[in-house]
């Protein structure tokens, strides 16, 4: 069997039974034919028209790849990383993408896994075409970042939080890079996460939300080997 990607579109339609919501499921759309292009961890996001970007990756590779909906399937996937250059992936984190309109930024962690930064590349046309890797982490006190979360505002400027680690993998906690000009550069790194017990969770990826001037960080502390599900907002 090869094996693909699919994607899962959900209708939902309001009944008068009992106030409860029926959600009805379509079939499934094929997106890539994942022997050629991998399946690692596919996220998506919704361009102008409420057309679908979809983001994933190939693990044997590193590479990334998007496909975008052309009304009747999904087009050819790209491959949206330069030469040389390799995503940290697997299961359980990867990738990230947001959309605002026809501005599409796609977050990910460069490798290597101990050198690599936090990098975005970013599409203006809907997820046709895309720009080279623009930085968004400013760590440089040699420690490791990865883990990255993305959301862009109304405006169509993202927010990037990732988990920075000091040297030798120490004191992980989650910061936040904002960008004011729709992705073509990113602001220093702010930390976003001092007031937890002990400290944020080193293995489990976090999610960014934005809505209207309200930012939410949801995430896992470890607080002496027990974990707790946490948000904060600013």
């Amino acid at each position: 069997m090869i094996p693909r990607l699919f994607l899962i579109v959900i209708i939902s339609q309001t009944w008068n039974l009992d106030a409860q919501p029926a959600i009805y499921w379509e079939p499934e759309i094929i997106v890539a034919n994942g022997s050629s292009y991998g399946n690692t961890r596919p996220r998506i996001a919704l361009t102008a028209g409420n057309n679908p970007v979809v983001i994933w990756g190939k693990g044997s590779t590193s590479e990334l790849f998007t496909a975008r909906w052309n009304g009747s399937a999904f087009d050819i996937p790209v491959g949206i990383l330069p030469l040389n250059v390799e995503s940290y992936l697997s299961s359980w984190t990867g990738p990230d993408i947001d959309a605002k309109g026809d501005t599409v930024v796609v977050v990910f962690k460069a490798m290597p896994l101990e050198g690599g930064h936090i990098l975005t590349v970013r599409s203006t046309d809907g997820g046709i075409t895309w720009s080279d890797t623009i930085r968004a982490d400013s760590h440089n006190n040699g420690g490791v970042v990865w883990l990255p979360s993305l959301a862009m505002d109304e405006n169509g400027n993202p927010s990037v939080i990732y988990m920075a680690h000091d040297p030798v993998w120490s004191l992980p906690r989650y910061v936040v890079s904002h960008s004011s000009d729709q992705g073509m550069t990113f602001q220093n790194e702010m930390n976003i996460a001092n007031t937890i017990p002990e400290e944020a969770c080193d293995c489990c990826p976090a999610e960014y939300v934005i809505q209207g001037n309200q930012h939410a960080l949801l995430f896992r502390n470890n607080e002496s080997n027990i974990r707790d599900i946490r948000m904060m907002t600013e």
